[in-house]
């Protein structure tokens, strides 16, 4: 409908940045995530993802690194 304003729902995302004594931890972004494409697929980026209901947003980025350097 012409004029009408179309909401977008905002969601909460944690990242980290994380120094170890190799240096900083990145990824590189995939060309498939969850069964679809995704977005920036071979750039560089740093570990993080979605904040789940009820989750702080500390222990949403914990979680985020362990699931994404596979351990």
């Amino acid at each position: 409908m012409k004029g009408e304003i179309e909401l977008v729902q905002n969601k909460l995302i944690a990242h980290v940045l994380l120094f170890t004594e190799k240096g900083y931890l990145v990824i590189k972004r995939t060309e498939i995530k969850g069964g679809e494409e995704n977005v920036y697929p071979g750039y560089w980026d740093i570990p993080g993802g979605t904040v789940e209901d009820g989750e702080m947003p500390q222990s949403a980025a914990i979680r985020e690194v362990f699931e994404e350097i596979g351990q």
